[in-house]
């Protein structure tokens, strides 16, 4: 941070003091420039009187006004040459401190393709266009397989070493057993979900009030399961809740 502070310091000043360089440098030009016509003018004026020397005299004074004008520009090239490297400079510094900050400690193939390879194999893709998450079929597929995709899911979590793991409430590294215990709720949540579901989706008419009332007790035991994991509470779980 101190390098790229430094660099971005350095980047201010020469571009200031490029705008006072290019002041001076144009108006040295547009001095030039005036001696040049001047010299020219007075060159034709005076032709008729010694021509041969007016014309050399001419020539030198002219040739010295035109070298004048190309130091001028070639400083002010040198100048932005400059604060050209010094952006550069800036930029790099830059770029590694945002790569060393997005350097992931644990080095591996990320966590999140893996998942993404698991659903894959039972064909639910998160989708772009829903902001990364499952659309409905895909959560159904979920539902449907979630005691495979959870146990497969545990086995690649407890592949993390230790020292790259998550602390639990206790504020302990997570154990193998605190893996196991958080996918084992996650795949009674989906089973429950699958089950609520299946049950509301039946023809009208056809459930029982002893199919009302599993529907109603599968529920609550949904709704103690998903608050002991603390998880937040959406709207609909709060209507399904309330027209139970």
């Amino acid at each position: 941070f101190e390098r790229l502070n430094m660099y971005d310091a350095r980047v201010q000043e020469l571009e200031r003091r490029k705008i006072q360089l290019n002041g001076h440098i144009d108006r040295v030009l547009d001095d030039i420039n005036q001696q040049r016509s001047r010299l020219l003018r007075n060159t034709h004026i005076n032709i008729g009187i010694r021509p041969v020397l007016n014309q050399a005299q001419f020539q030198i004074e002219d040739q010295a006004l035109v070298i004048q004008s190309t130091n001028m520009e070639n400083l002010r090239t040198r100048f932005d040459e400059d604060l050209k490297t010094e952006k550069d400079k800036k930029s790099q510094t830059k770029k590694g401190l945002e790569k060393a900050k997005t350097k992931r400690v644990y080095t591996e193939k990320p966590l999140k393709l893996k998942f993404y390879a698991i659903f894959n194999k039972y064909r639910i893709t998160p989708q772009a266009y829903h902001g990364g998450d499952f659309v409905g079929n895909h959560v159904r597929k979920f539902m449907q397989f979630a005691v495979e995709i959870c146990s497969e899911c545990a086995v690649l979590l407890k592949a993390v070493p230790d020292e790259h793991r998550r602390s639990n409430d206790n504020h302990e590294k997570m154990t193998n057993d605190d893996i196991d215990s958080e996918m084992n709720v996650l795949r009674d949540l989906l089973l429950l979900s699958d089950n609520i579901y299946s049950m509301c989706h039946q023809h009208c008419g056809t459930i029982t009030d002893a199919g009302l009332a599993d529907v109603g007790e599968t529920i609550d035991i949904f709704s103690k399961l998903w608050r002991e994991s603390n998880l937040s509470v959406t709207v609909k779980a709060h209507i399904i809740e309330e027209k139970k």
